[in-house]
């Protein structure tokens, strides 16, 4: 198993555009090695609820083109404050929950600081994602306006059982 993060924009429809773009070069490699089975087993596009515009119309180019998609919301640090704490209360505006993580974790200039604390919460993070969803499903909400959410503890858990990693041991 490899992991190829690419990083280039924040737009969720740049960055669907963007794994798209990955996922067909991977076939025409593969294509052209003569090897059509040595192809990504996934190619997931992680993105933020954030303001963006796009976000609706990112998640359906995905599934049109066979791109998982792990949304949180409002940000990414939804992710990160789910392995401190079993947050259920709504984040105003994504700058509040990036100011909650700072509190939790320490002053943003030290982020290293921050990842040390999240060391061994991965599975616990998984099971408080899980959870939201669930009761976020349960109420109905669109994944697309989920607050707080994080789908990127099912990532975490695919690229744990594809590699054969237990996620109480991350």
């Amino acid at each position: 198993m490899a992991l190829k993060p690419v990083h280039r924009w924040s737009d969720p429809l740049h960055v669907v555009a963007l794994a798209v773009q990955q996922r067909q070069a991977d076939r025409r490699a593969a294509t052209a090695a003569d090897d059509s089975d040595d192809v990504f087993d996934g190619v997931w596009a992680v993105v933020d609820i954030d303001t963006h515009a796009h976000l609706l119309e990112a998640m359906s180019q995905a599934a049109r083109n066979g791109i998982a998609v792990a949304i949180s919301g409002p940000c990414f640090e939804t992710w990160l404050i789910l392995h401190l704490e079993d947050r259920t209360a709504e984040f105003s505006t994504p700058k509040a929950a990036k100011d909650h993580w700072v509190t939790l974790v320490g002053p943003a200039h030290a982020p290293e600081q921050g990842f040390t604390k999240i060391e061994g919460q991965f599975a616990l993070a998984i099971r408080r994602a899980a959870a939201l969803t669930s009761r976020h499903e349960g109420n109905g909400i669109p994944r697309h306006r989920r607050n707080p959410s994080s789908e990127v503890g099912v990532l975490v858990a695919t690229v744990c059982a594809e590699a054969g990693v237990d996620p109480d041991t991350l």
